[in-house]
């Protein structure tokens, strides 16, 4: 994806008129512009760039996104339920209270942002690579595959009834995140983080 060479769009026009005609979204970049709100319900986006836009509250519940670049954009509050995300990159972006209830992330890179509060219940990741902060959020029955989660900020997460064995959380924080117990079956961690899930789960350590 090349975004210089893509040819600039009005945000707000561009959805309204993709969705008036049930059409998808390829080839465009957004700079700017104010598009909350906007029903986009299992529309496609493809080879797009957005950068500095405002989506606050946008429905993309079963959308296909492809080969899609989000930096500096506001998306708190946006639904990706059911939509599947496939080399998805979100740079310095804002997804304060993100709904992807049974989303599929493939290949999705997170790098910088703030996404607290998301809700990600029955999703999955598949070789993604996240380096955000995700405090309190609710990651239950999520599924993980050869993901990395270095610089990720999981505080008071919601883990209970994910399946992240293999996730390597020694990069990350998890300061008060709940976990099923047989959940962190072969979850690398560190001494430290040791420690903490074994209080967490009622284990008395001996000094």
């Amino acid at each position: 994806m090349q975004p210089a060479a893509l040819p600039p769009q009005p945000l707000s026009e561009t959805f309204s008129r993709a969705i008036e005609r049930g059409c998808d979204i390829a080839g465009c970049r957004f700079t700017g512009g104010d598009a909350r709100r906007q029903d986009l319900y299992g529309l496609g986006l493809e080879q797009c760039v957005f950068s500095g836009c405002r989506l606050t509250g946008c429905d993309f519940s079963r959308t296909t996104l492809s080969h899609v670049r989000f930096e500096q954009c506001d998306l708190s509050g946006v639904h990706f339920d059911d939509a599947g995300l496939h080399h998805v990159q979100l740079v310095d972006c804002r997804g304060l209270g993100l709904h992807a209830f049974g989303a599929l992330w493939d290949d999705v890179a997170i790098q910088g942002g703030v996404y607290d509060y998301v809700n990600l219940h029955r999703s999955q990741w598949k070789q993604c690579t996240l380096s955000a902060s995700f405090r309190d959020a609710a990651l239950t029955a999520l599924t993980v595959r050869k993901c990395r989660v270095d610089g990720s900020d999981f505080t008071r997460a919601d883990w209970t009834g994910a399946h992240i064995a293999g996730l390597d959380f020694s990069g990350a924080a998890i300061e008060g995140a709940r976990f099923s117990q047989d959940g962190l079956r072969d979850v690398v961690v560190s001494r430290e983080q040791a420690a903490e899930l074994a209080r967490l789960l009622g284990l008395i350590i001996r000094p």
